[in-house]
Order: C-alpha cells, then structure tokens, then sequence
C-alpha cells in the first residue's frame, strides 16, 4: 500500500492502549479504512490486525487494489497563449525543504522532469505545522486559460446549511488533490522550475485556475454515483453529521468507501471524527453553532 499510495510517509499505525472512547473511535476508523481497501481478499490473507495487515502489504502490490487508487486522466483546457515567467527569489528557509519536497513527489510520480516553452515560478507556502508546500504562481498562466462553465458552491452558503442541520456528532474527510492525473497533453502549460531543471505536474496542481472546480466536479459525480449519505462538500473537503457518533461513523465509512472505489487517495490523518467538536471550512463546529478558532485570528 505504501508503494501505491501518493502519500505513503501518511500511512502509519502506532500501537498503543485505546484508553478514551475518542481513540476507540480512531482505532475503529483506521480498521474501516483498511477494510474497504482490503475488503475484497480472501479472509486468509487479511489479518484483523491492522498493524499486521501493514506489515504484511508494505511493498507488495496487486493490481486489484492498484486499480482502486486511480482516477481517470482529466483533460483540462489549454491555454491560448504561451506563458514564460522566470523564477524569483524565495524564502531561503523553503530551500532545503522544497528540494526534499520535490525529490519526494518526483518519487512518486506526481512531478516528471520535462522541456517546454511554458514555465510558471514557484512560491513556496509554509503551513501551519511548520512544513512547506510546494505551490507554483499561476497568475499568468490563469489568465490565458480558457473558462469552463461549472463552479463550485458558495462556501458560505454551506456554512448555513451546516449550522441548521444542530448536530451533535461531525466527521470530515479531505481528499488528496494529487490523486487527479492530468492527460499527458496537458502537462506542458503547467511546467515550473527548481535548481534549473524544468519540471512539470502529473497530477492536478494547487494554484491552477480549474483545479478546484474539476477536483469539486469529479468527487460530487462519484458520490452522486455511489448514491453516498447526506453530506457537504467544497471542493476536496467534506463533512457528515448526525446525533451519534455510531451514525457519522457509519456515514464517513460509506462515503471513504466509495471514494475510494472511483480511485481518489484520502491521507489516513485527513479522516477526522466522529467528534463533537470539529474544524470545517476555517470554522470550529459544535452543537450546530460555529465560531472562528482563535489560532485563525
């Protein structure tokens, strides 16, 4: 599975006593999840121990699961006009980890190496947690490119529609945007450069003017498709709720389930809850009221 998963450094299980019905959620999650993954072996092979399960599948792979973790290539709008903006100078901190951050996705498949008349520079964004992400300055490119007529939905629309629903119990999954590959022919125009050696994106790219409405667009058919439970969804973001913690677990596993079926990765650490208190969309939730966490002030 690690082989396979864009984010393999994110699956990892710690064993340890279950002591607070929180981490007995957490544990009854992770078995979900490797559930629906696995769900399809034969029983001898799968251990009820997800850390022997781990043990078992690290570095093997079986083109029935490999196939689960694949989404359609996307042809996405090219655009008219060839853009070639230099690099500019970055934040000298970014340097070490971007240059891992890079070796890393190349690894993986998510970057290749590449010529092309295109290059847009990149603009490292440190997180929250102290880590980089590798984002590239699209702004010349987004304005040559062609619009498409969907949108994605109006975010605080749902948080009203979120705030009526009162609920007691909320479980969030973020789906991973570098489980979209990117037609071959549309790789050039997305090209940036490191260390002078060009490169380009495989997957779908952050900062890219129709990411977020081909990623929205593609999960809402394979959950319209997969006839999934009431929930909400903004762009890679989703939420479900309920009055149990029973019932949204219940719901974010058939959501997990069919997500994972149409072949979108989701990072084991992005599946929150089932909590009474939970983060969505920049908000704090609890009992259907919602307030702005203070670290957002």
């Amino acid at each position: 599975m690690k082989e396979r998963h864009p984010f393999k450094e994110d699956v990892i299980y710690r064993p340890g006593k279950w002591t607070t019905m929180e981490r007995s959620i957490q544990y009854l999650r992770e078995l979900a999840v490797l559930e629906v993954i696995y769900g399809d072996l034969d029983d001898k092979q799968l251990s009820k121990d997800p850390y022997e399960v781990m043990r078992k599948w690290d570095g093997k792979t079986t083109s029935n699961l490999e196939a689960r973790l694949r989404v359609k290539e996307q042809q996405v709008p090219i655009a008219t006009t060839t853009v070639h903006w230099r690099q500019y100078r970055t934040n000298r901190d970014s340097l070490i980890p971007i240059h891992k951050l890079i070796r890393r996705l190349e690894s993986q498949g998510v970057i290749s190496k590449t010529h092309s008349p295109f290059n847009s520079p990149i603009w490292p964004v440190q997180k929250s947690n102290g880590e980089w992400r590798l984002t590239v300055d699209y702004r010349g490119l987004n304005e040559v490119t062609p619009p498409v007529s969907a949108a994605v939905p109006d975010m605080l629309e749902l948080q009203y529609e979120l705030e009526s629903k009162a609920a007691k119990w909320y479980a969030t999954i973020d789906i991973a945007f570098f489980s979209i590959p990117v037609a071959a022919e549309c790789r050039p125009q997305v090209a940036f450069t490191w260390r002078v050696v060009q490169y380009t994106w495989n997957r779908l790219p952050q900062g890219w003017k129709h990411s977020p409405t081909i990623c929205h667009g593609l999960i809402q058919t394979a959950l319209e498709q997969g006839e999934a439970p009431e929930h909400l969804q903004y762009i890679d973001d989703i939420i479900v709720w309920g009055n149990t913690a029973e019932e949204v677990f219940e719901k974010g596993k058939k959501i997990v389930q069919i997500l994972l079926k149409a072949g979108f990765a989701i990072k084991q650490r992005k599946v929150k809850g089932p909590a009474q208190e939970i983060q969505f969309l920049g908000i704090k939730w609890q009992d259907g009221c919602r307030q702005i966490p203070m670290e957002g002030l």
